[in-house]
């Protein structure tokens, strides 16, 4: 029994009053019945503050906020249910938050989502490649029922696509490209159905330099058939648009992203060679993301599409990225965090949101393998 997670994961601490996008604020804030009934039974004033403030709709007990605010989040953005009943009061989602946990047989992964600026801070503030710990947990008991070498094989694949997020010697859109090429080979013998023998020999063939070498060639040789990017980004921004928003501010965003693609794609030279420095951040986002949702291709044998959308995710980051670098010439680490944050608290906090997205990357022939090698390789964006 075991447990992974990033090694940053341990110094995370709530900012509370300075954080600058509270998770009290525009979140509906459920209660599992176990706190809901422990406070039912806090006696006088405070308690009834409680009763009040909770409601059921659909057999789920949640906060009643108040203009979009928690009713215990005070003048002062602290947690009235902290300062009156002491941290061990609170529910279970504003105990783990920003925390998530992932269970793969005897293996747990837990990690901190990037909604949280905090969360966004730690993974963001280190140029170093981004490392995971691994820790015997007794607390760790066997969930599901998964074929344990499909687990193994899984793992080892996706260390392979770590390594090649983390591979300097390519700018990122071309590991971008490699990794993407990864699971489409990868995708293709799922589908098949061959042994997890043959599946094994493909990921170690992604660990050969001089393979990857040659493929980051093949895949730059011209095609015969061009994508339309400006008809691509347009179906790209259509896709984001059909999600459903926590906050409105985001569709102002995707609004004003939409009118200035072109000029965002041009900017793109100029804002990497500012930006180079800072590449990692790219690779930590990506790896942040491999590591959250690769393994579970385990319960549908998808992979591919998560692997899209961890490509999708970087080409709609950028060109945020280089549309604010273009509007104020510079791009900060807070710049950074807030970018990356609201797209996840958009897109990935939201279970119909990724849903949505998952099933259009594999099914919309918009979103192909072909269409993500030429928006990820665009002259008019950086070089590759």
């Amino acid at each position: 029994m075991s447990v992974t997670y990033p090694e940053y994961y341990e110094k995370f601490t709530c900012t509370a009053s300075s954080c600058e996008d509270s998770c009290c604020i525009g979140w509906e804030i459920n209660i599992d019945s176990e706190t809901e009934e422990a406070y039912r039974q806090v006696s006088g004033p405070f308690g009834a503050e409680l009763c009040r403030s909770i409601v059921t709709e659909e057999g789920q007990s949640h906060f009643r906020l108040a203009e979009q605010r928690c009713p215990f989040l005070n003048e002062q953005n602290l947690c009235k249910i902290i300062l009156t009943l002491g941290e061990n009061s609170l529910c279970e989602i504003c105990r783990e938050h920003p925390r998530f946990h992932n269970q793969y047989g005897t293996i747990k992964e837990s990690g901190l989502g990037l909604c949280c600026e905090e969360a966004a801070r730690l993974l963001f503030s280190s140029s170093r490649p981004l490392k995971f710990v691994t820790k015997l947990d007794d607390a760790v008991s066997f969930s599901g029922n998964l074929d344990s070498d499909w687990i193994d094989t899984l793992y080892a694949a996706r260390k392979i696509a770590f390594s090649l997020m983390q591979n300097r010697n390519y700018s990122i859109r071309d590991r971008l490209a490699l990794l993407l090429a990864y699971g489409e080979d990868l995708q293709d013998l799922i589908d098949l159905g061959v042994s997890l023998t043959v599946l094994e020999q493909t990921v170690q063939e992604y660990s050969d330099s001089t393979y990857l070498e040659s493929l980051l060639l093949q895949l730059k040789e011209p095609s015969e058939e061009k994508t339309d990017l400006s008809h691509w980004w347009e179906h790209a921004f259509r896709l984001f648009r059909s999600l459903e928003s926590i906050d409105a501010t985001w569709r102002c965003s995707l609004d004003t992203l939409s009118t200035n693609v072109d000029e965002a794609r041009t900017a793109g030279r100029d804002f990497e060679t500012f930006y180079s420095s800072r590449s990692y951040e790219y690779e930590h986002f990506c790896v942040y993301l491999l590591f959250r949702y690769w393994m579970e291709g385990l319960y549908d044998g998808d992979l591919l599409s998560r692997v899209k959308f961890v490509v999708i995710s970087f080409l709609f980051l950028n060109l945020w990225d280089c549309q604010h670098w273009l509007c104020h010439q510079t791009f900060t680490l807070k710049d950074r965090i807030f970018i990356a944050k609201n797209y996840s608290k958009e897109v990935e906090y939201s279970l119909q949101n990724m849903e949505i997205l998952l099933n259009t990357l594999r099914e919309d022939k918009d979103f192909s393998v072909s269409d993500l090698f030429s928006a990820l390789l665009d002259e008019k964006c950086g070089k590759s």
